[in-house]
Parts: C-alpha cells; sequence; structure tokens
C-alpha cells in the first residue's frame, strides 16, 4: 500500500527508482536478470515473475494472505485473492483436511 500511494501520481513511462540521478528502468532490470539466469543455467524470469513467484511460494506455505497483500503492495487483500484464487483453493484443499484430523481427534 506504501508503494502504490509513491507510484500513485507517476507518469506511466517514467522510471520508478532514480538513485543517484541514474535511472532504472524496469527492462533494465529484466536484462540483467536474464543475464545471469543464462549464465547460472536457470531458465530466464522477469522481475515480475520473481514477484509472482515470491506470492505464490507465500500463499502455498500457508501465510495469511492479508500479509501477502501488504508484501506485494496491494492496497486490498482482494487484489491479491483475484490474481492467486487458484493457489487459494489448494490451500482450501489442504486446510480441509487439517480441520477434519482436528475434528477426528476429538
Amino acid at each position: 500500500a506504501r508503494f502504490a500511494m509513491l507510484i500513485q501520481n507517476l507518469p506511466k513511462d517514467k522510471p520508478i527508482f532514480v538513485p543517484d540521478g541514474k535511472r532504472i528502468y524496469n527492462e533494465t532490470i529484466n536484462d540483467i536478470l536474464k543475464r545471469h539466469c543464462e549464465n547460472a543455467g536457470v531458465p530466464v524470469i522477469s522481475a515480475h515473475g520473481l514477484r509472482h513467484t515470491h506470492a505464490s511460494l507465500l500463499i502455498g506455505k500457508g501465510i495469511n494472505l492479508q500479509a501477502v497483500a501488504k508484501r506485494l503492495g496491494h492496497s486490498s487483500s482482494l487484489t491479491t485473492q483475484k490474481v492467486y484464487i487458484h493457489l487459494l483453493k489448494d490451500t482450501e484443499t489442504s486446510a480441509d483436511a487439517k480441520i477434519g484430523q482436528l475434528m477426528a481427534a476429538l
């Protein structure tokens, strides 16, 4: 949410990161990532892909949706829910199994 506030009025064609007067564009980051992936012999991934993978791993490990939404900078956990609904269905199945085990133990 804080990040969203920082960039909400920025023009879409302007860089977000400007350290020491240097402009860093998303394409620059993706080019660097591509080079490192190729050198490491791993599949190429974009900065956005890393973000998506990070969120997917968190959700897959059962991290609270609100915490994931906050980490991604989503203003609402509904945004996160819409994007990652397929993963949430998987965690729901796991939760159902855990609930069943807890109830059986009573």
